[in-house]
């Protein structure tokens, strides 16, 4: 599966485009393209690869996405198959960063959203209760047009610049992805992703874009600054994180499900990846849940 350039098609005379999605699954190959995309999840639940890292996605998130930056929404697993009942809907804003940057440049009062514009190229993610209270404004923008349209974007930008529970989710890294390269890189993500219960080794997913396991080490570290078996950790804490989402499963369900048969382990990645221990994730989560 080849990843694509996509060129969002615009209207003559506007600058912004908003779509409304609602589909059985996402559109799942690696992708990006020259405009900044800016995405509400209004209800569906995944992996989202950006830039060179993954984090879960799930309703009632925003994602700024720079121009360029290569990114995935892949949906979980429930979400495909002829008899899967899930829906994937979003809206999402796509607009030329440099059109948006001149005009922040020429008034003094916008000059603050160049900032947020530039660390866009590390993809921003904005979950909770701020998140939440933005869902309204993404909305509007469906209807609103001309001058109406380009004030609330405005303002959704800099509430989003205010939020005080902004995350940066990918380093600021700028690595070479010819069309082989994301040719490679998307048989590696969607391989890791469907096989990542099951014990995976080098030779195996080495062979998949016929390397030796050595040259492929130096590849993917290259390409991605990490290690594959950095990224396949990153993918199995983040099918544990959803398992532990389900009130129905324990710490120790999601750490067998997932790939692991070592619970230290598992602590052990949990933690590095999530910053806190797989109890307190699922106490955070009840908690915000049931909105105690």
């Amino acid at each position: 599966m080849e990843p694509i350039c996509f060129k969002v098609p615009m209207q003559l005379e506007k600058s912004i485009r908003v779509e409304y999605w609602n589909l059985n699954v996402f559109f799942d190959p690696i992708h990006y393209h020259d405009e900044c995309q800016l995405t509400y999840i209004i209800n569906s639940t995944g992996i989202a690869f950006i830039g060179n890292r993954l984090v879960r996605f799930e309703k009632d998130q925003l994602y700024l996405i720079g121009k360029n930056i290569p990114h995935v929404f892949k949906n979980d697993d429930q979400y495909y198959g002829e008899k899967a009942k899930k829906e994937a809907r979003a809206i999402s804003v796509f607009f030329s960063s440099e059109i948006f940057q001149k005009v922040f440049a020429d008034l003094s009062e916008l000059n603050h959203l160049n900032k947020l514009l530039e660390d866009s190229s590390m993809g921003i993610r904005l979950v909770g209760p701020e998140a939440k209270r933005i869902e309204s404004s993404m909305k509007s923008l469906l209807t609103l047009e001309g001058f109406d349209k380009a004030m609330t974007l405005f303002s959704i930008l800099n509430r989003m610049y205010l939020a005080k529970k902004i995350e940066h989710i990918s380093p600021r890294i700028h690595f070479p992805l010819d069309q082989e390269d994301r040719d490679r890189l998307n048989k590696i993500f969607d391989y890791t992703i469907q096989h990542h219960q099951e014990r995976i080794s080098l030779k195996e997913v080495s062979s998949l874009i016929n390397m030796s396991p050595t040259a492929f080490c130096r590849y993917f570290k290259l390409r991605t600054l990490k290690t594959y078996f950095q990224f396949l950790i990153e993918v199995r804490i983040s099918k544990a994180c959803k398992l532990i989402n389900d009130k129905g499963s324990n710490v120790s369900e999601a750490c067998y499900s997932s790939g692991y048969n070592n619970i230290s382990n598992f602590h052990r990645h949990f933690r590095n990846v999530t910053g806190m221990t797989p109890s307190k994730f699922k106490k955070t989560f009840i908690l915000h849940d049931t909105g105690i």
